[in-house]
């Protein structure tokens, strides 16, 4: 099967070097991308990945001249099949939900859930065949079901990692480097992955209740980041209503 990567950003970086350094099967024959080449210039393929920002699939999949019979997937988590343009015949989704970084390779993508979805059986046998030879977990899903999904993918990957950003400001300011978080970071994963439920593995003073270090939290945060207050109160609240329904 020959392909064709559309888009420069990290998730087609990733699916790319993938594709053409596993053995999956796959000839990645080009990667196109609107910056450095034109219309024009896109080759023949049997399938077509679009992997932009999720506000540029619709215009992408509408302007692209793929080759006629050809399936034309978009990766986007968010995103409904239908966004695609209705001139594509074969239209699908291959959504791998993992995290991608430009110059870093998933230490094990074969772990990596992909999840498929097409508008005509053969776009869906495409897509589930290029899934497989990439995962070991390959799932059919509705449009509905996966944008549902990519929201808890968002509180699982983006919304952590915006936390893990904002201790190591406040470390540092106690004189500590992100290094220091480290092991913390490292058991507290390692507790939620081991556990049926990460809920399981909640602890701190919003779980026990703990007002007065609550209380000294907040004195600290409105010293320096006052901004951050309302975060801090509405999660220790989330919090101690989810350890309620343990």
């Amino acid at each position: 099967m020959k392909a064709i990567i559309v888009g420069s950003g990290n998730v087609a970086e990733g699916l790319a070097r993938e594709i053409a350094e596993g053995s999956s099967g796959i000839e990645l024959v080009q990667r196109w991308a609107r910056k450095s080449h034109t219309p024009a210039e896109l080759a023949k393929a049997d399938l077509y990945i679009i992997a932009v920002s999720d506000n540029a699939v619709a215009e992408v999949s509408e302007q692209l001249p793929f080759a006629e019979g050809s399936v034309v997937a978009h990766t986007a988590g968010s995103v409904a099949m239908s966004d695609l343009s209705t001139k594509i015949a074969h239209r699908a989704v291959l959504y791998p939900l993992q995290s991608f970084t430009r110059g870093r390779r998933v230490a094990d993508f074969r772990r990596t859930p992909f999840f498929v979805e097409g508008a005509t059986t053969h776009a869906l046998e495409t897509v589930r065949t290029v899934a497989e030879a990439l995962s070991d977990s390959v799932t059919e899903m509705s449009s509905e079901r996966r944008a549902h999904l990519h929201l808890a993918g968002t509180f699982a990957n983006n919304f952590t990692n915006a936390m893990l950003s904002l201790a190591e400001t406040i470390a540092r300011e106690a004189g500590e480097t992100f290094d220091t978080l480290k092991p913390l970071i490292a058991e507290t994963t390692a507790k939620a992955l081991s556990m049926p439920s990460p809920r399981e593995a909640q602890t701190g003073p919003a779980k026990r209740g703990d007002r007065n270090t609550q209380a000294r939290h907040l004195a600290t945060l409105a010293e320096h980041h006052p901004e951050l207050t309302e975060i801090y109160e509405k999660i220790s609240e989330t919090i101690w209503k989810i350890s309620k329904r343990n």
